[in-house]
């Protein structure tokens, strides 16, 4: 019973782990170029961000009505018009197209993971050589599909060969052999791999619902990806090769992911995980504050309780992970203690 629990445990994380690999490139990539242009423009959004708060203020303060409902207006008017700005800076630094290709490799890897109920397995983000990836590959019962994602904003068809598709069918031929390679398989056997481009957007255009072969290379809209991939039906690699070409491509992941580490130079944080990590110390913060000061309704237990909590926020503050909300957990207990304090001084 317990091997059987430890077993479906750790083919989720496996399942976690491989999910969160599939468009981490473009997510950085947008992250890195919305980082820069708020750096470059930043004078100008504080600018702008006071304009937006100063009246929201303003109108909590000194606008007529209850003061509930002056609170509701001035929190809309703020959290409105900073949104916007978030947003308006994503489109004018140019990271949206970036945000559509992680979420694109995201809706081909949710498909993807249907299969792994017949029998299939599939890794993303996978590096054989050079800078690039190839973004999705799926073994399975069919064999080998060597995966390119793609998203378009405007028109394209897809079934034929033109100045949209062809990069996109030349990379997939190259993945495909970067792959086969990588297995030992050669191209005179035969064996069962084959290239497919899934296109994503809403002006992606294709005659038919099935998959349309360009060459050597198979094409699909990806509105008709999950029924494609439910009419597989080939017997062509048995479970132990499943497993084992599953194998050589997790041992490639984590090969290549060793080198990069040991390679890359340490990132500088960005805006954004600054204010994450800043908005992740305050809710910590917060949670260690009220839930001290509702301990108060034990009376002198309190303490005991309180003592609980700090003892097992510092054990839990030993995992690197939770450090940083550890300490604010801490901040937020720590801030409790002058009304305690008052709270005794009144009762005296």
């Amino acid at each position: 019973m317990w091997g059987r629990v430890t077993d479906a445990f750790r083919a989720w994380s496996e399942r976690r782990q491989t999910a969160a690999r599939a468009g981490a490139v473009s997510q950085q990539f947008a992250a890195r170029r919305l980082d820069r242009f708020v750096r470059a423009n930043a004078r100008a959004l504080v600018v702008v961000s006071l304009f937006v708060l100063i009246p929201a203020v303003g109108l909590y303060l000194l606008g007529p009505g209850e003061p509930t409902f002056r609170a509701l207006v001035a929190g809309i008017i703020a959290g409105a018009g900073l949104t916007f700005g978030y947003h308006w800076c994503v489109i004018a630094s140019g990271a949206s197209a970036s945000s559509m290709g992680q979420a694109a490799e995201q809706w081909t890897d949710a498909e993807l993971r249907r299969l792994h109920r017949r029998g299939w397995k599939h890794v993303n983000r996978l590096v054989i050589k050079g800078p690039g990836d190839i973004d999705h590959v799926a073994v399975g019962p069919d064999g080998v599909l060597v995966i390119e994602t793609k998203w378009r904003g405007g028109d394209v068809v897809i079934d034929s060969e033109n100045e949209w598709t062809r990069s996109a069918l030349a990379q997939a031929r190259r993945n495909r052999d970067e792959v086969r390679r990588l297995l030992n398989w050669r191209e005179r056997d035969g064996r069962p791999i084959e290239a497919l481009v899934v296109w994503w957007g809403p002006e992606v255009k294709q005659s038919s619902k099935v998959a349309e072969r360009i060459g050597d290379v198979n094409v699909i809209a990806g509105e008709h990806l999950r029924a494609e991939l439910a009419a597989l039906s080939d017997r062509r690699l048995i479970a132990d090769e499943v497993d084992e070409v599953h194998r050589q491509l997790v041992q490639r992941i984590e090969t290549r992911d060793g080198w990069e580490a040991s390679q890359a130079a340490p990132e500088m944080p960005t805006l954004a995980d600054h204010a994450r990590r800043l908005l992740e110390g305050i809710a910590a913060a917060g949670t260690g504050f009220f839930a001290a000061v509702f301990s108060f309704r034990l009376g002198w237990w309190s303490l005991a309780a309180i003592a609980a909590a700090v003892v097992l926020t510092l054990w839990v503050r030993r995992a690197p992970l939770w450090r940083s909300r550890a300490n604010w957990f801490l901040v937020g207990i720590a801030g409790v203690v002058p009304v305690f304090v008052a709270l005794l001084a009144l009762a005296s």
